[in-house]
Formats: C-alpha cells, sequence, structure tokens
C-alpha cells in the first residue's frame, strides 16, 4: 500500500473573521489557486489510481481535498482522526479499515504529518503548506515505510502549469 500524506493549502488566519477558531480557516484565494495547480501536478504524476482520498474535518483541509478530489476523480471523506494532534496509531487504524486499498491520499495539518512520516520511515521531514509525501508502506508499524517521494508545492505548481 501506498500512503500519500498531503499538507492542506495556504489558508486564512485564526483572526477575527473566523471568530479566532482554527476550525474555520479557509483557504485564501491565492491558496486554492495554487492548489488547484497542484492538484492538476500530482494527477499528471500518474502516481497511480488512488482509493481513497481522506480529509481532516478542518475546513481548509476539506476545501483542499475537495480540489485534489476533482484533479482525481474522487470524491473525499472526512475522518475525525485526521485532525490536529493525529499520531500514528490513528493512522494505523484508518488504513486498516481499507486493507483493499492500494492507494490512500490523507489530507492533514502540520506538525502531524512530520510525526507520522518519522514513525512510517524514520525520517524527519517538513510539510509546507500543499506538500505531498508519498511512502511505501510493508506494514501497518513503526518503521514499516519507504519515503518515495517528497513534493514541494512549488515543484507540483510546475508540473501542473505543463
Amino acid at each position: 500500500m501506498d500512503l500519500i500524506l498531503m499538507r492542506h493549502g495556504i489558508a486564512d488566519d485564526a483572526g477575527p473573521a473566523n471568530g479566532f477558531q482554527d476550525v474555520h480557516r479557509a483557504l485564501t484565494p491565492e491558496g486554492a489557486s495554487r492548489m488547484t495547480i497542484q492538484a492538476r501536478g500530482l494527477a499528471a504524476l500518474k502516481l497511480g489510481r488512488v482509493d481513497v482520498l481522506l480529509s481532516s474535518p478542518l475546513r481548509r483541509c476539506i476545501e483542499t481535498a475537495r480540489i485534489v478530489g476533482e484533479a482525481i476523480g474522487l470524491d473525499p471523506v472526512t475522518d475525525e482522526r485526521l485532525s490536529p494532534g493525529m499520531r500514528f496509531e490513528e493512522v494505523a487504524e484508518i488504513l486498516d479499515e481499507h486493507p483493499d486499498a492500494e492507494r490512500v491520499l490523507a489530507c492533514g495539518h502540520q506538525p502531524d504529518l512530520s510525526y507520522v512520516t518519522l514513525d512510517l520511515t524514520g525520517g524527519l521531514v517538513e510539510f509546507r503548506k500543499g506538500s505531498v509525501a508519498v511512502i511505501e508502506l510493508d506494514g501497518l508499524r513503526r518503521g514499516g515505510g519507504c519515503l518515495q517521494a517528497l513534493l514541494t508545492p512549488t515543484s507540483l505548481r510546475a508540473i501542473g502549469t505543463k
């Protein structure tokens, strides 16, 4: 199984317009525009068919997952376990619920994505907004993954504009 981890796009600050609540932060117009191009770039890479597209229930992740879903032809499903604070154990539970999936794409938050990548691969990577990591899994255990690709937002946009 391949696990594709993606950080949400550029979002509004959790200021007065959002009632100072993190959960309501939406993608900015620039964030949505960039994510649309990045999603086209992700689709153009032909990593293989994504079987399951999951998202944190926070607005900025749902919006990101919808944009990616349009590009790859898949509707996102929200999962509370991808909320901020997610850890390896939650990801293992989620993946265990999709035993027939060859590729799962999950949209989440920092620093959680870096920690999960570290747990799976032994390597710590930085997820900028819109970054993607492709991890090949050899079992749902700590150290059971190999980082196949780390795609920056800039590289995805470069591919998405071709």
